[in-house]
């Protein structure tokens, strides 16, 4: 039995991950496993969890929720610092 993790068999075993992450991601932040789902298959680590390449498949739900969070958070300081500079343009 071949037990080696390729790009063709990765999708096997994402449904699972995703399910223990998003309900770590419920939890902590107060919404529905669905909606959980939803911004986790929308986020640049999951975007990152497809690629074999990368082993974050290797990782927990605790880690991937982890990467998941300094993912979000990094965006979100991108985005608020382009909003402080269109705010500066307007002045």
């Amino acid at each position: 039995m071949n037990l080696t993790v390729t790009q063709q068999n990765l999708h096997l075993f994402l449904p699972a991950k995703v399910a223990r992450v998003a309900t770590i991601i419920a939890e902590k932040e107060h919404c529905s496993v669905f909606d959980a789902m939803q911004h986790f298959y929308a986020s640049s680590t999951y975007q990152e969890l497809q690629i074999e390449d990368t082993k974050l498949w290797n990782l927990g739900a605790v880690a991937l929720y982890e990467a998941y969070c300094s993912a979000t958070q990094n965006i979100q300081t991108i985005v608020s610092q382009k909003g402080t500079k269109g705010e500066e343009n307007a002045l």
